[in-house]
C-alpha cells in the first residue's frame, strides 16, 4: 500500500511538472494562447491525477470501519465510486480510437 502511494505522488509530480514545463515553454515561444488545445488536455491530465491523489488521500484517512452498516459507509460508498469512475474515464481516455461500425454509432 505504501508504494502504491509513493508511486502516486512521484506521478501526480511528474504531470504536475509537465503542465508546469508546456506552460513556460509555451510562453517562451509566445504561444501560450496559440495552442490551448494542447494546454487543455494537459491541464484534462493533471486534474485527473490530482482527483486521484486526492481520493487515494481520503482512502488513507478512512480508519477500519465496523462491519454495521452507518452513516460512514456512505463516505467509503462516495470514495469507492470516484475511484471507479476515475478509472472508467483513464479506460476511455486511453482507448485506442478507430473506425466504428454503424452498430456501434
Amino acid at each position: 500500500m505504501e508504494q502504491e502511494h509513493e508511486e502516486a505522488a512521484r506521478l501526480l509530480k511528474a504531470e504536475l511538472r509537465r503542465l508546469a514545463d508546456a506552460i513556460l515553454d509555451l510562453e517562451a515561444r509566445g504561444r501560450l494562447l496559440d495552442d490551448a488545445p494542447q494546454l487543455l488536455k494537459l491541464l484534462g491530465d493533471a486534474r485527473s491525477r490530482v482527483f486521484g491523489w486526492e481520493v487515494r488521500l481520503a482512502r488513507r484517512r478512512e480508519e477500519p470501519r465496523p462491519a454495521a452498516a452507518g452513516p460512514d459507509d456512505d463516505s467509503a460508498s462516495v470514495v469507492e465510486e470516484a475511484i471507479q469512475r476515475e478509472q472508467e474515464a483513464e479506460r476511455e481516455w486511453f482507448r485506442t480510437w478507430g473506425r466504428q461500425d454503424d452498430s456501434e454509432l
